[in-house]
């Protein structure tokens, strides 16, 4: 009883009651001051202890050498990873392709994947691709031209060393055009290459383009800044009539008659009577193509550009008969349809190494 007799308090606090709540206040702060003080010349000593002599003690050589030890010694040799885009790079600064009397063009392998795929076997191609060797600093250039629907879905997958084309794209700008797209949007969209004048759009009914058309979208393309893989090639009866020349040099003046710089220009070779046939024309009769489209090339526009042109052979090319193809001298490269789709792609790419050999 006496305890709760001490304890009870009847009379008002002789002082307002915030007075010892301040006091209080103030007091705790000035000991959170003092012990943060002492805990920061704590840590500032650890710390100059513990790190200075590894850190600035050390030759920037030493630096240098600690820095390259963290990356692995043995990197992979297959598949395409940033490791092996570094190391690509670097070669190609030591010792890249260069033009050569072997090979005075830079190769260059287009992949026309048409009117197939889906989301789930493109991904599986694709991932196939990219496990193939980097091409950096290599003697060859690869552009894959999936759907239209699937460029910017394929380009987010594909490796960085492959660029992306459309394959077709509208005579002109934007407008009122239901269905088309134009070079303008193509360039918009991040894409550097369009395929025009394939042979199935010269001869498909339902599309049947002329001469004409094929030279103004292809003078609208480069006006747009994108780079045309311009397809010309005979069909199977102007062949066999002896007519190849004449209807190449037919395909040519017309785009001939609207551009005049044909530097973001490579032409493909593609013989119709070649094309999903299975059918391929000898190494030697592509080769006399070829040289005579550089002839007239030579003729018409000019001997620079006969030489600095490079000429692709597109007439079902694959990985068996790509080898003997890519040693022919007019021969810089392959327009790819059907084997396009496979693994195989990945060996056609290489077969630019023949030219060098």
């Amino acid at each position: 009883m006496d305890y709760y007799t001490v304890a009870h308090i009847d009379e008002p606090c002789s002082q307002p009651w915030y007075k010892s709540r301040v006091a209080a206040f103030f007091g705790g702060c000035l000991l959170a001051t003092c012990m943060s003080l002492r805990f920061k010349g704590t840590v500032q000593e650890n710390y100059a202890v513990g790190t200075k002599p590894a850190v600035h003690s050390l030759p920037l050589a030493a630096l240098g050498t600690w820095g390259r030890s963290q990356v692995p010694q043995n990197p992979p040799q297959n598949g395409f990873n940033n490791f092996g885009r570094r190391s690509s790079a670097l070669q190609m600064t030591v010792g890249g392709w260069a033009p050569s009397a072997k090979m005075p063009r830079k190769f260059i392998v287009g992949g026309n994947w048409k009117c197939n795929g889906d989301r789930a076997s493109i991904k599986a191609l694709i991932q196939a691709l990219n496990a193939g060797e980097s091409t950096i600093g290599s003697g060859v250039d690869v552009v894959v031209a999936p759907p239209m629907l699937y460029g910017d879905y394929a380009r987010g997958l594909l490796r960085s060393d492959f660029g992306v084309a459309f394959q077709n794209c509208w005579v002109g700008g934007n407008g009122a055009f239901t269905g088309e797209v134009s070079a303008d949007m193509i360039k918009d969209a991040g894409f550097d290459w369009v395929i025009l004048g394939h042979s199935e759009r010269r001869s498909l009914p339902e599309i049947k383009e002329t001469d004409e058309t094929v030279a103004t979208k292809t003078a609208y393309a480069l006006e747009a800044g994108l780079k045309v893989m311009l397809c010309i090639g005979e069909t199977l009866d102007a062949r066999q009539s002896g007519k190849t020349d004449e209807v190449n040099a037919r395909q040519l003046a017309a785009v001939a008659e609207k551009v005049s710089d044909w530097s973001n220009i490579v032409i493909a070779y593609e013989p119709a009577w070649a094309i999903g046939t299975g059918v391929v024309a000898t190494p030697e009769q592509a080769q006399e193509t070829h040289t005579q489209i550089r002839k007239w090339l030579a003729e018409n526009i000019s001997p620079q550009v006969a030489q600095q042109m490079r000429i692709m052979y597109g007439g079902s090319a694959n990985a068996a008969n790509a080898d003997s193809l890519a040693r022919q001298p007019d021969i810089d490269g392959f327009l790819v349809g059907g084997a396009s789709l496979r693994p195989e792609f990945l060996r056609i790419v290489e077969s630019w190494k023949r030219k060098v050999e």
